[in-house]
Order: C-alpha cells, then sequence, then structure tokens
C-alpha cells in the first residue's frame, strides 16, 4: 500500500512523457511568438528547424552527458535530503525537545511551509533586485539559515505564547531558504 503513491506518480510520468508535446504547433495551436514583435519571423525559422527523432536523441545525449547537468542534479539530490529530512524531523524536534503537544507541533510545520511559499514570490524579487544574480540571491537566502538553526537549537524548553512565536518565526525562515535553491536550475537569460 505504501507503494500506491510512488506507483502512481511513475505511471503519470511515464504517460507525460509519452504525451507531451515540444511546442504549441505540434497540437495545431498558433506559435507563442507571434504576440511579440519580430515573433512571426523566429518562429517561422524554429518551424523551419522542425526536430526529427536523431536530433532529439542527440539533444538527450548531450544532456545526459553533460557534467554540469550532473553536478546540478547530485547537488540537489543532497540539498533534497537535507530539506526533505528538516520537514519530517522538525515535529518530531518540537515535540521532544522543546515539549509541544501535537497541534503545536503540526504549527510549527506551517510555518516551515509558509516560508517556502513566502520564498517562491520574493526569490524573484530579490533577484531582480541584484540585476538578476541568481548565484547571490541563494547565497542570500541561504545565510539566513544558520540564524534559523541557531535560533531553533538555543531555545530553551519553555511553555508560552513567547517560545512558540520564536519557534515559528525560526521555522518561517528555515522553509524560506528552501525554494530559492531553484535558481541555479534555470539558464541565465540572455540580454540582447
Amino acid at each position: 500500500m505504501r507503494a500506491a503513491p510512488g506507483g502512481a506518480a511513475l505511471l503519470a510520468a511515464v504517460a507525460i512523457f509519452f504525451l507531451l508535446r515540444d511546442s504549441p504547433q505540434e497540437v495545431g495551436l498558433p506559435p507563442i511568438l507571434d504576440g511579440l514583435p519580430g515573433g512571426k519571423a523566429a518562429a517561422a525559422g524554429s518551424a523551419a528547424k522542425k526536430k526529427d527523432k536523431q536530433s532529439v536523441l542527440a539533444d538527450w545525449s548531450a544532456v545526459l552527458f553533460s557534467v554540469d547537468f550532473w553536478l546540478v542534479t547530485i547537488a540537489d539530490v543532497f540539498v533534497y535530503f537535507v530539506l526533505q529530512g528538516f520537514s519530517d524531523w522538525t515535529p518530531l524536534y518540537l515535540r521532544e525537545q522543546h515539549g509541544l503537544a501535537p497541534l503545536a507541533c503540526s504549527s510549527g510545520l506551517f510555518w516551515y511551509e509558509a516560508g517556502g511559499i513566502f520564498a517562491t514570490f520574493s526569490s524573484g524579487f530579490v533577484s531582480d533586485r541584484l540585476q538578476g544574480n541568481r548565484n547571490l540571491t541563494s547565497l542570500v537566502y541561504t545565510a539566513l539559515l544558520l540564524p534559523s538553526i541557531a535560533m531553533l537549537v538555543s531555545l530553551p524548553a519553555s511553555d508560552g505564547p513567547r517560545q512558540l512565536l520564536l519557534l515559528s518565526a525560526a521555522l518561517f525562515v528555515a522553509g524560506a531558504v528552501r525554494t530559492p535553491r531553484r535558481l541555479f536550475h534555470l539558464p541565465e537569460p540572455s540580454i540582447s
């Protein structure tokens, strides 16, 4: 029974792999560049370069044999393990170290996830303010993780709204770090 969600996700991934199309033109839709200045010429040029199966296979092999691809993949695996462990162990830590009730532990996990939602929006804004420097943006957000973890560890176990407020703030900041890591997956914008 535990494998059912994973199996369903695997089946969905295989179905999407075979059903997803490369461009809107393949399903009879107009090119997405038609609305932009000079878009029709660019779309006509790209339609002339219709990819055949050999070029798609060459693209896939270029990605699979790329060192950069594997470095990002390995880094993402390690980051995922850390973040998933943080998400899984937070309720247990709050219950055992701080003596919180299960409902308060769930509240702490809520603030961790809310921080991730906040970071989704704020990371783009911060990246824009830093002239699109995604590496610096990721560094800024990651630097926020250390104070939040230090606050979590240093708070004494006590009852009261102040402790719950500080724990929630620390978990919110820790959650806010997890989304910007996706910034380094995106290609750098080309400015012309």
